[in-house]
């Protein structure tokens, strides 16, 4: 009988020491250590995402396409009333081939990627939603500004500034004026 019951322990300490899954939940079944796994997942995505983006730039004819390092080199945002003021992500939105307004309230990327193409160096910028479909993007040669930035993808059209500028205020209430106003052209009320 204690060979028996000495058998049967040590068969379930071999089958408890040869289960390769590990269970990561406390006593009220919460996960514990699952950080590491969830940086990996991002790390993975993160990588996927400048994998399709690189090879989007290739296929417009970018080559030496290599990621930017940095703080300013990724960037992500909710589009709405808060962001939409900002000068740089209204600058952004110029150079995308999506209307504004479908994208309120969502998460808009950019990843800034340093590249060449016919013999010149350029700072790529790319814009994706959040399904990592691209929206639009931007470049300009390594050293200037956005200020001489081109739309990355010559097949769309940039949009008109006047155009552009009002609709973006409309949709973001900026720069609204006041239509009851009764001041007359020399500054007196009627």
């Amino acid at each position: 009988m204690k060979r028996l019951l000495m058998t049967l322990f040590i068969g379930l300490a071999l089958v408890a020491c040869s289960n390769t899954k590990t269970d990561t939940t406390d006593q009220n079944n919460a996960n514990q250590n699952n950080t590491t796994q969830n940086q990996n997942n991002n790390d993975t995505t993160t990588d996927q995402t400048a994998d399709a983006d690189v090879k989007y730039l290739e296929d417009l004819g970018y080559k030496d396409v290599k990621v930017a390092t940095g703080t300013n080199a990724h960037q992500t945002y909710k589009l709405n009333e808060a962001t939409a003021v900002d000068q740089n992500i209204y600058g952004q939105w110029f150079f995308t081939w999506v209307e504004p307004a479908e994208y309120v309230e969502k998460d808009v990327n950019v990843q800034q990627y340093t590249a060449t193409k016919h013999n010149k160096n350029y700072d790529v910028f790319v814009m994706t939603d959040a399904n990592q479909n691209v929206i639009g993007g931007y470049y300009y040669e390594a050293g200037q500004t956005m200020n001489e930035a081109k739309i990355l993808d010559e097949k769309h059209t940039p949009r008109i500034v006047k155009d552009f500028e009002s609709t973006w205020n409309r949709l973001f209430n900026i720069n609204q004026t006041n239509s009851t106003d009764t001041t007359d052209t020399q500054g007196q009320n009627r």
